[in-house]
Parts: structure tokens; sequence; C-alpha cells
């Protein structure tokens, strides 16, 4: 990672659709002069300064959420939601210019969990889990194996994990970590003492009550043991995010998660029995309002939705108009369904 070209930092901040990864990322703005170093404060105010932000478009979160919805459903997987209960933070370890890294999804520009390390904290809570018994069988056609403490050879498991996918714009937070002990943490030679000067470093998180999708599928759809291997790891998912967290910082309590009763996207309809429509002829987008001041605009290239009657009004005079609408809300998305006259 390198400072930005000085011809960059005209993009002074970023836009509202914007790539959150790319410019936590690439366009770090706290350099001192002849990107010489942060100085004392520079990491600092960069993280900070992003945790104010909120990450991830809600129209391309939708938009994924229902192809990975369908894909799992064509292969008789599970979806399960799930929100996080304390602070959760993945990849510090990635290298970037304020030392402390960070998970984004490269075309979502959002916090996520790669599918592998949900497999890994499933597998090591099935391990445990499994210890005593003492029979592996179950683990290993379930992971896989390498070949290792194995008659049966090297193969795949028979359940697929998918990356833990954000349901709607995720809020962020500034952490911090004091190591009181530097000197004593770089040369063992130096005793920890009291006297050392603590030195706080901050890095970014994701807020406590931000919800996540973990999808699970099996690898062969046909086979009912495979099909039966999901719900099993399932089970072992959501005591492993509840008890023992993922990503980092888990010892120190980050990365739990507690189920949800049903996805945040699961799909409910409402009905505005007198609802006003108004139409933006330049942007060719219409706008209802319930009477309680729920509101949704919608690009809408189509006018079939609205009533052949009604057009006159809206589409020619663009005047306002009142009609029974029929919405369809997933989470905090409302999108128009059907629009009757009064």
């Amino acid at each position: 990672m390198r400072p930005i070209y000085h011809e960059a930092k005209t993009i002074s901040d970023l836009p509202k659709t914007g790539n959150g990864g790319l410019w936590y990322d690439k366009f770090c703005n706290t350099w001192l002069d002849q990107c010489r170093s942060f100085g004392d404060d520079g990491k600092k105010d960069w993280i900070v300064a992003m945790a104010k932000r909120q990450v991830g478009t809600p129209a391309l979160l939708r938009e994924t959420h229902l192809r990975r919805q369908g894909l799992i459903n064509a292969a008789s997987g599970i979806l399960m939601s799930m929100k996080t209960s304390s602070v959760f933070v993945s990849g510090l370890g990635r290298s970037h210019p304020v030392e402390n890294g960070f998970s984004w999804h490269q075309t979502l520009g959002c916090p996520y969990l790669p599918g592998s390390s949900v497999k890994g904290v499933v597998r090591a809570w099935a391990f445990g889990e499994l210890e005593e018994a003492k029979d592996m069988t179950q683990i290993f056609r379930i992971f896989g194996t390498r070949g290792e403490n194995s008659n049966e050879g090297k193969h795949v498991g028979s359940v697929i994990f998918l990356d833990a996918l954000p349901t709607e714009t995720i809020n962020l937070k500034a952490e911090i970590l004091t190591p009181h002990y530097g000197p004593w943490y770089q040369n063992s030679n130096t005793p920890p003492g009291d006297w050392h000067k603590p030195i706080p470093i901050f890095f970014l998180a994701v807020k406590s009550g931000q919800s996540f999708d973990f999808g699970i599928m099996p690898a062969n759809p046909s086979d009912e043991q495979d099909k039966a291997d999901c719900r099993t790891v399932c089970d072992w998912l959501v005591q492993a995010l509840e008890y023992s967290g993922v990503g980092a910082k888990t010892a120190i309590g980050f990365g739990r998660f507690d189920k949800l009763p049903e996805s945040v996207f699961t799909e409910k309809e409402e009905i505005w029995a007198k609802a006003t429509l108004s139409w933006d002829r330049g942007k060719q987008a219409l706008t209802v309002t319930s009477d309680k001041g729920k509101a949704v605009k919608q690009l809408q290239e189509d006018k079939t939705l609205i009533p052949l009657e009604l057009h006159g009004q809206l589409f020619v005079k663009s005047k306002q108009i009142t009609a029974k609408v029929t919405v369809s809300r997933q989470g905090n998305l409302i999108r128009i369904e059907k629009v009757d006259q009064t």
C-alpha cells in the first residue's frame, strides 16, 4: 500500500454509492506533507472518519441477496439470518497503510465473512462437540479430509459454505487496543513493567446489531445425506456464532452473533389505500407516498403498472393523483408492485 497521488486528493469524501472497501484501502488522505508518515493522529483520524459512514448500497445488497436466495433454494440449501450481538471485526492482518486491515467484499464494498472462515469456525466447534465420542467419521464426511487421520483418502466435504454477507447497510465504529508493554513484545530480553508507555492502536470494526445472511448448500442436492448434513451444520453454526464467535478478537468477546427468526429480506406485502402518486418527467421516476408519510421512489420505464385511466393526469399533466397501491417490503427496501384506481 502507498499514499494516494496528489491529484486524487481532490476526491474529498466517499460518494454516496461508492465502494467503501475501495475508499478505505486506496484513498487514505491523512498522510503528512510529502507523504512521509501519518504523524501522531493520522491513522486514528482516518479510521474515525471511516467509522462515521454507513457502507453498502441497499439496492445492490438486495439484488445480491435475491440471487443467492435463488441459488440456495435451487440447491436445496439453507439461508439463515444472524445479527451481531457484539462488535465484529475480520481481516486485521491484511496489509494497509494504517497497519490494521479490514475484510471488504470486493464488489459490494462492505464488510463480510469469507465462506472459508465460516467453515473453519464451524469445523472447530464440531471437533470440540464430538471430541469425547472420538468418532470423526461425521466430521470427515461433512468437512472433507486431506487424507490425514482417515482411511478414506482425500475428498471434499458434503456441505458448501457461502460467504456471510450483510443484508443492509452496515454501521462501523472505531475500536482501540492499548498494548502496555511494547518494548517487551518487541524484545523478550526487556522485562514488562508499569513504567512503559501505553500505545493506543485504533482499528475499524462492525457495530453490534448488524444483520448478515449465512448460506449453506449440500454438495450434491440430490443426496439426502448431504441435505441432512446441512441441517446438522446449521445447528453447529448457530452454536459456534453464539458461544465461540468468529473473526478477530473472539477471546475478548468480539464476533458473537444471534439467530434471527427470519431473514430481514422476507417479503411482506402492504396496501396503501389512499396513496399519493407524483411523476418526475425528467428523471422518469414515480414517487408514491402513503397517508402515513411513508414514501418510495422508483424508476418506472414500464408505465403499464399504472392503470390506463390515470395516465393522462399523471404522465401528461404531471398532476398528483390518489390511488390504492400495493407495495412489497423487504427490510428497509420498499417496492411498488401494483396500482389500482380508487
